[in-house]
């Protein structure tokens, strides 16, 4: 088609493979996958990127994945930041947003703060969903351990090198399944991550 990336789909969703290996604590089997699928997409283009995300408007919230196991979704967070290619929020997703069933309930409002309602977009019109935690960006901030604060450091850590990106990839067998590790490469170097 001529476009060098496209979403991964397989990967994401309440059902996909970050999620499914991480419930199972099949890492070794994530991360055979991730470096297999990013090399048959170079095999079809030599410049294709990856396109990786948990969730969009179209499915269930990712905060709602694990439930209020923190450890589980942190391991999903830095499964999806550090991953090969490019990599996609769903707006909220920072903040542990949750939603799902029709289309309105995956599509709700920002909460930037909880103690007002300045600054909140109104939700789309027949949205039900009543069981939204309660909390905002503006109380994730004050949190050093929070989820957005997690994120920003992932993020952070992210864009100090383009291997994640640009990088070949491939699967380092830890010889325990439950820790896998990725190694991202180029001619200047190599990097490694590991995911426990």
């Amino acid at each position: 088609s001529g476009m060098t990336s496209f979403f991964n789909f397989p990967a994401s969703n309440s059902d996909g493979r970050i999620v499914n290996n991480i419930r199972k604590q099949s890492g070794a089997v994530l991360a055979g996958w991730l470096a297999d699928h990013n090399a048959k997409i170079k095999e079809v283009d030599e410049n294709a990127i990856d396109s990786v995300f948990l969730s969009n408007h179209d499915q269930g919230r990712s905060g709602a994945f694990f439930g209020n196991d923190i450890s589980k979704t942190q391991l999903m967070v830095s499964t999806l930041m550090f991953a090969p290619g490019k990599v996609f929020l769903y707006y909220g997703e920072e903040i542990g947003m949750l939603g799902s069933g029709i289309d309105q309930n995956k599509r709700l409002g920002m909460l930037w703060q909880s103690d007002s309602k300045e600054g909140i977009p109104y939700n789309p019109s027949g949205a039900d969903y009543t069981s939204q935690r309660n909390t905002s960006v503006a109380d994730q901030e004050k949190d050093k351990t929070s989820l957005l604060n997690f994120y920003r450091l992932a993020a952070s850590i992210r864009n100090k090198s383009t291997l994640y990106e640009l990088g070949s990839v491939e699967a380092v067998d830890t010889g325990n399944d439950a820790i896998y590790m990725m190694k991202f490469s180029d001619d200047a170097g190599a990097l490694y991550v590991i995911h426990n």
